[in-house]
């Protein structure tokens, strides 16, 4: 099928044109505002997509629990914006929408080659979209503490470098490679947004997302949660050492491949409490 498409960049380096949806080409578009997106040459191909739709259910068949994709960009002190995969232990990485930086001190789990499935969440101050899975977890303005990625919907306010941001689109895409450095205020602001370094482990959810229900009970809140269970390592690794740490074939550190023995020796006893995953991944 081929159209013709008139629009605009979002920004003159902008992988991505706005344009008046060509009726023919996206359903329930016609005269909505949508984004032809360049994908990368790994793709090579474009993406027509609506920017005002983005409430369907989605059925997550990733095996790695992720974190953010290698496409991500993060912010280093006297470096400016760096790949997120050129990250090096010690470098002091922007962590929140005031300007402060906090240390990374460890790779956490990283995993180049793997094919996972990230949540891209579009708002109206960036150019290019923050790709992470859904379960990891990102600051909305109205709350204090962050909340897992698949609980962002189109109109909610996320906190940015640039002060608060309404989410534009929300959409799905399937890439090589997870990352999540650990830092010690266990924050990062990735591709602009302030993210947590946490996530949250389904079958425990309940009404406020983010949280650890147990018997129905609001019982603790995830970023909290991982918080408490890695600091032994980021004392030692964050504050006294610099901690050049091997990966297993999992991706994970020693203390992050520890911690997930630990669930998965607590989930064959089938110990509610214990089974709460503490691998920040």
């Amino acid at each position: 099928m081929a159209f013709n498409i008139t629009g605009h960049l979002v920004a003159e380096d902008s992988h991505i044109m706005q344009i008046t949806c060509p009726a023919c080409a996206v359903d329930d578009c016609d005269g909505a505002i949508c984004a032809l997106e360049y994908l990368g040459d790994e793709a090579d191909q474009f993406h027509l997509r609506s920017v005002a739709k983005s409430d369907e259910k989605w059925e997550w068949d990733s095996e790695n629990p992720g974190c953010f994709s290698l496409e991500s960009t993060v912010f280093v002190k006297d470096k400016g914006a760096i790949s997120i995969k050129d990250l090096r232990i010690g470098d002091m990485v922007l962590s929140d929408d005031r300007g402060s930086y906090t240390k990374y001190y460890s790779r956490g789990h990283y995993l180049e080659k793997a094919q996972t499935e990230f949540l891209r969440i579009y708002t109206e101050a960036q150019v290019k979209p923050l790709e992470l899975t859904p379960d990891h977890m990102i600051f909305r303005e109205v709350n204090a503490l962050p909340v897992p990625a698949r609980s962002i919907k189109v109109g909610d306010v996320v906190k940015t470098i640039d002060g608060p941001s309404k989410v534009i689109d929300v959409r799905k895409i399937s890439r090589k490679g997870i990352f999540n450095p650990l830092t010690v205020s266990c924050t990062i602001v990735v591709d602009r947004i302030v993210s947590s370094t946490h996530n949250t482990y389904p079958g425990f959810e309940g009404t406020d997302a983010g949280w650890l229900y147990l018997a129905d009970h609001k019982f603790i809140h995830w970023h909290t949660l991982v918080h408490v269970a890695l600091t032994p390592h980021r004392i030692i690794c964050g504050r006294f050492m610099h901690c050049d740490e091997t990966l297993n074939k999992e991706g994970l550190t020693p203390y992050s491949g520890y911690l997930k023995k630990y669930h998965d020796v607590a989930e064959e006893k089938q110990s509610t409490i214990l089974t709460s995953h503490f691998v920040c991944s």
